[in-house]
């Protein structure tokens, strides 16, 4: 999930039984993976290590290779129960690139709210020999020092994805500056940190929540007008840049629109040679998955508990990566209850999907 009003959802899931309207198969119910974390986003890297974002904290999921159960590995941790240590980090956006980790963040300050990219090398996140996170491995920038063409600053950092040709891509959502805002990446060094990022611009203006990229398509959560919550595809292809820098795209395409419903984040999956989207129903208390080649051919996954709802408000959705997953599983945050102070129904969780369309 990214950033959005503070929905409220009062109760705690309960699911051990599969539901066949989904038309997924499932050999046992959902397994709770961790608790103890603020679980928001997630993200897996190429290598299949597990990362999880959750406003005011970040981690590593790791797999005792002993006891099989699953351990969390702090990396920032900017809360004490419900008071804040120091200033105040809101992490949302996780995503790889060239073999770095970047976060997109946002410095709460007495002045006003700084948007950050914070990044560092995967192989550089460990911990010491007393198996403490190794500190201060993140670099920050502060996104709006970037050459800002235009009307291009960005008010709140939020959901965020990452192409092959070197740009990132973030959600800018709150108040009237909706909109997605891209960044080029240059040639990321270890001592060449005023270079590595540069020409923060506008691509389009619409809201974007959660984001994913399938080869030149950009994929995101989109809260249009009368409250339509949306899927929106936009071709990266089409985008031309002007003498002046500005961007301009084609018409993005709807894949999956609602207005009973509140679509969240989004992950592409691959399965038998096919691909599709997963989508977080954060009202709707479900996971979607779509099919790329028939998005009328979607279904809902859930779990039999009518009276209880299904997910505890499913905000990030994905396709599990190995080797501490297996290949049919899924996973997703739930925000249970969603307060800073109130972990009811806050977890990271897992379930078995064998047949998706």
């Amino acid at each position: 999930m990214q950033h959005r009003g503070r929905f409220i959802a009062g109760f705690v899931m309960m699911a051990l039984v599969v539901v066949l309207s989904s038309g997924c198969l499932k050999s046992s119910g959902k397994t709770i993976i961790k608790t103890d974390g603020w679980a928001e986003n997630h993200f897996y890297t190429t290598d299949g290590r597990l990362f999880v974002s959750g406003e005011q904290n970040v981690y590593e999921v790791v797999q005792n290779p002993e006891t099989g159960t699953y351990e969390r590995i702090t990396l920032y941790n900017v809360m004490n129960q419900c008071i804040p240590k120091g200033i105040m980090h809101m992490f949302h956006g996780i995503a790889e690139y060239d073999g770095y980790l970047l976060l997109a963040c946002n410095k709460l300050t007495v002045k006003g709210i700084i948007p950050l990219l914070l990044y560092a090398r995967l192989d550089e996140i460990t911990v010491d020999d007393a198996g403490k996170p190794i500190e201060n491995l993140f670099k920050e920038i502060k996104i709006n020092d970037l050459n800002v063409n235009g009307d291009a600053s960005v008010t709140y950092a939020n959901g965020m994805a990452v192409d092959n040709y070197g740009h990132i891509y973030i959600g800018d959502s709150p108040g009237n500056n909706r909109s997605i805002k891209r960044i080029s990446i240059g040639v990321l060094t270890d001592d060449n940190a005023d270079n590595d990022f540069f020409d923060l611009k506008v691509l389009i203006h619409e809201q974007a929540n959660g984001m994913t990229i399938d080869g030149d398509n950009l994929f995101y959560s989109h809260l249009g007008s009368n409250n339509e919550s949306m899927i929106r595809k936009l071709d990266l292809a089409s985008v031309v840049e002007d003498a002046t820098g500005n961007l301009t795209v084609g018409e993005p395409e709807t894949v999956l629109s609602t207005t009973a419903d509140y679509y969240d984040d989004l992950s592409i999956y691959k399965s038998d040679g096919k691909k599709g989207l997963l989508v977080s129903n954060f009202i709707g208390g479900c996971v979607i998955a779509v099919p790329l080649y028939d998005p009328e051919g979607k279904r809902e996954i859930k779990f039999d508990i009518p009276s209880r709802g299904y997910f505890a408000s499913p905000s990030s959705v994905r396709q599990a990566a190995s080797p501490m997953f297996e290949r049919n599983e899924i996973t997703v945050t739930e925000l249970g209850a969603y307060g800073l102070c109130d972990n009811v129904g806050n977890r990271l969780s897992s379930f078995i999907c064998d047949d998706l369309p």
